[in-house]
C-alpha cells in the first residue's frame, strides 16, 4: 500500500496548538527534573557529577551527527517522492548509527585517559547503546512531524524524559550512583521505539527510489553543519572546566547550569519542533511561509516572557530546593 493511502487525512493543527502541547510536554519534564534534582543533589557528590557531564557531553557531541537534517527531508519533501524518500532514509539512518556506534565505543579510552578517571569508559560505551535501537522508529517520528501530530510528539517526549528522570531518582536512591543516570536512557529508547511503530504504520520497502539522493544529501550539510555549531556552543564549556579545573569542579557547575538554564533549551526546543512542520506546510504559498513565521515568532516571544518571568518570580521558592538554603547542594560539598 502506498505511503500517501496510509496517512491520516486530517485538518493541520494550528502553530498555537502545537505549541501549547508541547508546552505542556516541558511543564512535565521539568516537574519530574527539579524532583529528580533534588533527590541528585542529595545523593551524588560532585566529582559524580563531573563523571557524568563528560560521559553525556560525548553523547550529545556525538549525537549531534544524527541531527543531520537527513530525516528533515520527509517533513518537506512533495507526496510523489515521499515513500522513496522515507525509505532511502530508513537505510541511510541505519549506517550513520552504527558507525556513530562504533566512533562513541572507540573515543571512549582516549576520554578516560584524557579526564585520567576509569569510571568514564563504561559509561560512555553504554551511552552508545541507544544508537542501535533508535533506527527503528526514526522515520515514523518525522512522518508524524510532516502531518503536524504534534500532541502525539509532545506526548512521547514528555513520557519518555520524565520517566528517564524519575527511574534516575529511584535509581539514585537505590544506591546505584552515576549509573542512576546512564540506566534509565537504556530503558526508555526501546520504549520510545514501540509507541512510535505503534502510532505511525509505515514499514521500509524494497521500492529503490527515484528522487534525487544528491539533493537529499547537500540539504543534510546546510542543517548538520548549524547543529555542529550550535552543539559545539553549548558543550564546549564543559569540556574545558573538566580538563583546567577538575572533575569537581565541573560537576558543581554541570548541576547548576542543567538545573537552571534547561528550561530556555527546552522551550526553544519545543518551539523548533513544532515551528518547522507548520512551515513547510505553507510551501506551496510563499506569502502564507512570510505570514506564519511573523505569526511565530510573535507567539514565542510571548512564550518566553511568560516561561522566563514565572521562573524568575519562583527563583526564591525552587533555588533553595534544589541547592540548600544556602546555596550549597548538601551532597555535592558534603560528600
Amino acid at each position: 500500500m502506498k505511503l500517501h493511502k496510509q496517512m491520516r487525512q486530517s485538518k493541520t493543527p494550528s502553530l498555537a496548538r502545537n505549541i501549547s502541547w508541547l508546552a505542556l510536554s516541558e511543564l512535565m519534564i521539568r516537574v519530574t527534573r527539579i524532583a529528580t534534582a533534588v533527590v541528585l543533589a542529595r545523593t551524588l557528590n560532585a566529582h559524580e557529577f563531573g563523571v557524568i557531564a563528560i560521559a553525556m557531553t560525548v553523547q550529545e557531541v556525538v549525537q549531534t551527527l544524527t541531527r543531520n537534517g537527513i530525516g528533515a527531508k520527509i517533513v518537506q519533501t512533495a507526496p510523489a517522492h515521499l515513500n522513496s524518500v522515507c525509505n532511502f532514509v530508513y537505510r541511510l539512518n541505519w549506517q550513520i548509527c552504527i558507525a556513530l556506534f562504533f566512533i562513541q565505543c572507540t573515543v571512549a579510552h582516549p576520554i578516560k585517559l584524557f579526564y585520567r578517571d576509569d569510571a568514564l569508559y563504561p559509561l560512555v560505551i553504554a551511552l552508545a547503546i541507544p544508537y542501535l535501537i533508535y533506527p527503528f522508529s526514526m522515520v515514523q517520528v518525522y512522518l508524524i512531524q510532516r502531518e503536524n501530530r504534534l500532541g502525539t510528539t509532545a506526548l512521547a517526549n514528555g513520557a519518555q524524559v520524565s520517566i528517564d528522570n524519575i527511574s534516575s531518582a529511584i535509581l539514585a536512591l537505590c544506591g546505584f550512583g552515576i549509573w542512576s543516570v546512564v540506566i534509565p536512557k537504556l530503558i526508555v529508547a526501546p520504549l520510545w521505539v514501540v509507541f512510535f511503530r505503534y502510532q505511525e504504520k509505515w514499514r521500509p520497502n524494497k521500492e529503490v527510489s527515484n528522487y534525487a539522493k544528491n539533493d537529499i544529501l547537500a540539504f543534510s550539510l546546510h542543517v548538520l553543519g548549524a547543529e555542529i555549531c550550535a552543539t559545539a556552543r553549548r558543550h564546549i564549556d564543559r569540556l574545558l572546566i573538566g580538563f583546567f579545573m577538575g572533575l569537581d569542579t565541573l560537576g558543581i557547575y554541570y548541576f547548576a547550569v542543567n538545573s537552571g538554564l534547561g528550561l530556555s533549551l527546552s522551550l526553544a526546543s519545543a518551539f523548533n519542533t513544532a515551528f518547522y512542520p507548520h512551515l513547510c506546510a505553507q510551501r506551496e504559498n510563499l506569502s502564507a511561509i512570510r505570514r506564519e513565521f511573523k505569526k511565530g515568532i510573535k507567539i514565542i516571544i510571548a512564550l518566553s516572557i511568560i516561561v522566563f518571568g514565572s521562573q524568575a518570580m519562583l527563583a526564591p521558592w525552587y533555588v533553595p530546593l534544589i541547592f540548600g538554603e544556602n546555596g550549597r547542594m548538601p551532597c555535592l560539598y558534603s560528600c
